[in-house]
């Protein structure tokens, strides 16, 4: 899987596909990983994609912002 753990590598593509089935099967793998490694893993990275998307997972800055591209 790279430099990056499986389970991480398959929510990301699951979140990007709306596999919402495979996203939560991927996120349990990916909290199962370490001690909380994998729970604080898929917390910063859920957190960044809600920063950066219209999806106000963070409440970041951009949140509710339309990515460019889209109307």
């Amino acid at each position: 899987a790279g430099q990056y753990p499986g389970p991480l590598l398959d929510l990301a593509s699951s979140l990007a596909s709306d596999e919402v089935g495979a996203s939560v099967a991927a996120l349990r793998s990916l909290c199962r990983l370490g001690h909380s490694s994998g729970a604080d893993l898929a917390a910063g990275f859920l957190a960044g994609l809600g920063a950066i998307t219209e999806n106000p997972i963070a409440g970041g800055a951009f949140a509710g912002a339309v990515p460019p591209g889209r109307t």
